[in-house]
């Protein structure tokens, strides 16, 4: 996202027409990560980033500890060490494109 100069939007899916928390993180991760490169001018974004910042150290116990519901729903399946690995920063380094039809394996490097 860095090394191009493009505009971004992190469209977060939500869950059923609901926003929901852990797409709400993974933003103000994102946002967090790249902030320096852009002009953020979105409250959400900002505010997607607070939550980020509340919850890095430990987000598996920040979302435990909210009663999260998607979470709450995963847990119910049995699912903690998927969300555990979810939950793990840099451990992919693909990158998904929006090409005007569907999500493609990207690059990272200028092209």
């Amino acid at each position: 996202l860095t090394q191009q100069s493009n505009n971004v939007i992190l469209a977060c899916a939500g869950w059923k027409d609901r926003v929901n928390i852990e797409d709400t993180l993974l933003a103000g991760a994102i946002l967090n990560r790249v902030k320096d490169k852009f002009s953020v001018d979105c409250d959400a974004a900002l505010v997607a980033e607070s939550m980020y910042l509340l919850a890095r150290d430990d987000i598996f116990s920040f979302m435990e500890e909210k009663n999260v519901s998607h979470f709450r729903r995963l847990m119910d399946y049995g699912l903690e060490e998927d969300i555990r690995f979810s939950l793990t920063m840099d451990n992919a380094n693909v990158l998904c494109i929006y090409d005007g039809e569907r999500l493609v394996s990207g690059s990272t490097s200028n092209s």
